[in-house]
């Protein structure tokens, strides 16, 4: 009774966006695909996508030929929030066509069972944390769900944002690194000035 009980709060944590910190060591995993139709016991609606998701794999590949900046949803099955933001959020027009315009975007299952090579390095399954090693070393150990990661080309440690964002909330946060302003300016600086005109 313990043991499930614990289990529920700390899912309840990481539904909520409250991070928990976990010790770390990197691991590079693969990615399995996940689509609507693959998804199981969601009590939601699943729309249909408009943006084509690709593997950890697959972007990597799109990598070699021409670079882009990376966005990973970060996502597990029993998360109603991650299910909230891909219905709510990853379907907005403006925010979609802006990602397929300037991004590899990657869905990545945290409690993916399969071996994922990432940047030279195989992730595998954590029996002890429960997720993919992969999913712990994006972010730096602090897992909640969903989350948010940008991976730039030019080899800058991942940036992951934790919790449910609306369109609006990621406008800025996509427009930083898409456009490149990234490169020369501070978020902070850039997001003082910034205007969002998604809804």
């Amino acid at each position: 009774m313990q043991k499930v009980t614990l289990y529920f709060l700390i899912s309840l944590f990481a539904c909520l966006g409250i991070q928990w910190m976990r010790p770390v060591q990197p691991v590079v995993l693969a990615a399995q695909p996940m689509t609507s139709a693959t998804r199981s016991g969601s009590s939601l609606a699943q729309p249909k996508e408009s943006i084509e998701w690709l593997t950890v794999q697959q972007a990597q590949d799109s990598l070699k030929v021409q670079p882009r900046v990376i966005i990973m949803d970060i996502y597990t099955d029993w998360c109603y929030w991650c299910k909230v933001m891909e219905r709510n959020t990853y379907t907005s027009k403006e925010l979609s066509a802006y990602i397929k315009e300037r991004f590899y975007s990657v869905k990545f299952n945290a409690e993916s069972k399969g071996k994922v090579d990432w940047k030279g390095q195989s992730y595998a399954y954590n029996d002890t944390y429960q997720v993919n090693e992969l999913a712990l070393s994006l972010t730096h150990g602090q897992l909640s769900f969903p989350t948010t990661v940008i991976i730039t080309p030019d080899n800058n440690p991942p940036q992951f944002i934790p919790g449910y964002l609306k369109p609006a909330e990621m406008e800025p946060i996509l427009k930083y690194f898409g456009d490149g302003v990234y490169k020369t300016t501070p978020f902070k600086e850039f997001n003082r000035s910034f205007h969002s005109s998604w809804k």
